[in-house]
Parts: structure tokens; C-alpha cells; sequence
């Protein structure tokens, strides 16, 4: 029902005001909370609250970072690019995150020359959330594997990624509301549950599919698909 909301002017609006309204006053329960960090000594228990109160400041930014980019109604900026390209400057960008919660990663990039229509620095959100996400289910270390291929199907070339962790598994029950807004499994600190529906705006507005499956046993595999260019 939200998605349907925003897809008018008017949901776009509300969210956008709302972010921006609820940002003013954060900003300065921020500055507050910094002042009393630097002018309180680590051991009392004013400086513990003021830590408590700046944690959920960088929360509030968050979702409305979150809700900002869920209300814009942009058009993409469409131009021929390399969609392997992206895979492998997005894992780059990302590469320090990884090392920090100890995830390997492997990349198998058979995508060929095939170019995609599109915009690059969306379909790059794509990925820097869908790595996030796979980085997410595996706190505790594990494997991010990304190949790419072409594929045909509906008598039409595609480019597929499959991002594939070896995290925590989906349950049936969740799959079917993956890309819904507001839902996470997460904890309240770690997500908003808008990164899956921005993500799934974004490959619908480019032509293109996304899905995910998950055997219950071994992670999650993030399925993305996207028309190739034809000569």
C-alpha cells in the first residue's frame, strides 16, 4: 500500500517534508549531545547518556537518509555502460567494510561485452546495497560470492547477477516481503527496511528483475537481471 502512496506527487512530498522536519530538530539534539560528550568525563553517567543519545541521532539521520531516497521521483539518467563494471568498482568502494567483519569475497564476472541502458549511478546503489545487505546477514564472517552472466529468456538477452552469501538464511515466511517498505528483519539500530525497496524502484524503473531465494541451509542468493542493449 505504501509503494502505491509514493508513486503519487503527493507521497513523494510527505515523505520528503517529513525527513527534512524531523532532521532540523535532530541536527541540534546532535550538537547538544557532541557538546556533552567533550565537556563530560568518560566515567559518569551523563557521559553514557549523551553516547545513547548521539547513537540514536546517527539512527534518526539514517532513516531519514533512508526516506529521503525513497521519495524522489527522478528519472534515471539512461546512457549505454558496463554493467561488470559497476559489480567491480561497487565491491572496491566496499572492499574495506568486508575485511572489518571478516567476509571473503570472489567475484566471477562472465558478463562479456554486453552493455545495459541505464543509469550507472543507481544501478551502483543497487549493489552497494545488496553487498550491504549480504555483509549484514553475515556478522560473523563468511563468503560474498558475485558472478555475472548472459542469459535468454521471453526471446530476450539479459544480463544476471547473483550476489550469494553464506549468512543467514531467509525463511519462506519473509521472502515474499523483502522489498516491502519499513520491513527488516534487523534489529532496530541496524535498518529502516527502505534499502530492499529502493533497490527493487530501482531495477522496475531500468526494465529489469530482481528476486531473491534462499535454501533455509546455506545463506541467501539476491537475484538481479537487467535487459542488454541491442546492436
Amino acid at each position: 500500500m505504501l509503494r502505491k502512496l509514493v508513486s503519487y506527487p503527493l507521497g513523494f512530498l510527505i515523505c520528503a517534508i517529513a525527513a527534512h522536519e524531523i532532521l532540523n530538530p535532530t541536527n541540534i539534539i546532535g550538537m547538544h549531545a557532541q557538546r556533552l560528550l567533550r565537556q563530560t568525563e568518560e566515567d559518569i553517567r551523563e557521559y553514557k547518556s549523551a553516547e545513547v543519545i548521539q547513537r540514536n541521532v546517527e539512527r534518526i539521520n539514517h532513516i531519514c537518509d533512508d526516506l529521503r531516497r525513497f521519495s524522489r521521483d527522478e528519472k534515471p539518467q539512461f546512457a549505454p555502460f558496463d554493467p561488470d563494471k559497476v559489480v567491480r568498482d561497487s565491491i572496491d568502494l566496499v572492499l574495506h567494510e568486508l575485511r572489518l567483519v571478516s567476509v571473503r569475497h570472489s567475484l566471477e564476472l562472465n558478463g562479456g561485452n554486453v552493455r545495459v541502458i541505464g543509469d550507472h549511478n543507481q544501478i551502483q546503489q543497487v549493489f552497494f546495497n545488496l553487498i550491504g545487505n549480504a555483509r549484514d546477514a553475515m556478522h560473523s564472517g563468511g563468503r560474498l560470492t558475485i558472478t555475472t552472466s548472459e542469459v535468454f529468456e521471453e526471446d530476450k538477452k539479459w544480463w544476471e547477477c547473483r550476489v550469494i552469501d553464506t549468512g543467514t538464511e531467509i525463511s519462506d515466511e519473509v521472502l515474499p516481503k523483502l522489498f516491502d517498505p519499513f520491513f527488516t528483519t534487523k534489529p532496530e539500530d541496524k535498518g529502516t527496511g527502505l534499502g530492499l525497496s529502493v533497490t527493487f524502484g530501482i531495477i522496475e524503473s531500468h526494465g529489469g528483475k530482481i528476486w531473491a531465494e534462499s535454501d533455509g541451509k546455506n545463506g541467501s542468493t539476491f537475484y538481479v537481471r537487467l535487459p542488454v542493449e541491442e546492436p
